[in-house]
């Protein structure tokens, strides 16, 4: 599987499917209002902990709430490098070219949610 595969597969938002109910835990951490509440902000968030502690879950949670906000669904990016071995570099630039269209820099605010 190529990063564009990829890229459709963990954001399926993109053709409207949503954020799969499964994905999204059954609670919200209290951590979750923290980051809820600095994601309107410019600004990188790095989350970390140890495996299997629900951070992935935060991330789709969070991603839920931006697209249930209005948010433009291709302005949410997902990636995880557990799932997919590829640079950093070769993701942003796939989802530039070819799901934004244009760069980051000449882009509306987007969120992007790299994973492991």
């Amino acid at each position: 599987m190529d990063v564009t595969e990829a890229l459709s597969e963990f954001n399926p938002w993109w053709t409207g499917r949503g954020v799969p109910e499964l994905l999204l835990g059954k609670f919200r951490r209290p951590l979750f209002t923290s980051l809820e509440s600095q994601i309107e902000k410019r600004l990188m968030v790095l989350l970390f902990g140890l495996r299997r502690t629900g951070k992935t879950t935060l991330f789709y949670q969070l991603i839920r709430h931006l697209l249930d906000a209005g948010m433009d669904p291709v302005r949410v990016c997902y990636f995880s490098f557990d799932d997919r071995a590829a640079s950093i570099e070769e993701v942003l630039k796939v989802y530039q070219q070819k799901v934004l269209k244009r760069s980051l820099d000449e882009a509306r605010r987007c969120y992007l949610f790299l994973d492991e």
